[in-house]
């Protein structure tokens, strides 16, 4: 068995301990379902960009604050990764208008998924879920948080992933 270790830095958009726990509810379903450690082995996240190296200090980078609420409601493939959507165009245009996503990953291997405007749930490959009943997530309140990530491949299957949070910001 080889195995190949790859590391990378995210730059995310992170939630309030009640908001992050019923996101993990939703993820914890979709785990019984597909049995992907993607679904939990991260906290729930909003990627906004990939990079090789470490980002600055959270505090030198000036971001705007995300629109207050932003409702995601639906569900979204992409690439193989499944996203809790905005339902709000103001978030939609929010992140669109981003330049770090665009300027920090042009040249990553998204490591697990990729930039996309919506909460990363998992990756249920080409298992198709049987979901009716998505929950509507509200968000008002953001951190923005800067974490390492290492995952473990067995040949294209992944067999563990370890991160740590580097730095955390609320954005106000």
């Amino acid at each position: 068995m080889k195995l190949t270790e790859n590391t990378a830095y995210l730059l995310t958009l992170g939630f309030p301990d009640s908001i992050a726990q019923q996101i993990m509810k939703l993820r914890t379903q979709l785990f019984s379902l597909v049995k992907h450690i993607s679904f939990v082995s991260l906290p729930p996240m909003i990627a906004l960009a990939w990079q090789h190296e470490p980002f600055p200090p959270l505090s030198h980078l000036h971001l705007p604050t995300p629109p207050s609420p932003s409702l995601f409601s639906s569900l979204k493939e992409r690439n193989n990764a499944l996203f809790l959507v905005h339902g709000t165009e103001a978030f939609a245009l929010w992140f669109s208008q981003l330049a770090v996503h665009r300027e920090c990953t042009e040249d990553v291997q998204e490591v697990l998924f990729p930039i996309v405007p919506g909460i990363f749930l998992g990756n249920p490959g080409t298992y198709r879920l049987p979901i009716t009943n998505v929950p509507q997530i509200r968000i008002s309140d953001w951190r923005l948080q800067h974490y390492r990530i290492k995952t473990l491949y067995d040949r294209e299957n992944l067999v563990h992933v370890r991160y740590a949070l580097l730095d955390d910001l609320h954005l106000r």
